[in-house]
């Protein structure tokens, strides 16, 4: 009796492709995890909105912690 068993081609194929696939998840899964993490260290969190590190106003926009904005004033 042998410890090896034979697999076919279709089985050796089907494998490669689990693996494939398997790999492409983890890739995938990865990519999100930092896409995650840049986007909340991104955020403006309500601290930075109440004491700002930088605040400089223009004639035309703002810059908030190197953020642009531009006020609008409607006069009715």
């Amino acid at each position: 009796m042998s410890i090896f068993t034979k697999i076919t081609e279709e089985e050796l194929e089907q494998k490669k492709q689990g693996i494939k696939e398997a790999q492409t998840e983890h890739n995938l899964s990865s990519s999100l995890g930092d896409l995650d993490r840049t986007y909340k260290e991104g955020l403006t969190t309500l601290k930075d909105l109440i004491a700002p590190a930088s605040l400089k106003f223009d004639s035309s926009n703002f810059e908030l912690n190197g953020k642009f904005g531009r006020r609008f004033f409607v006069l009715a």
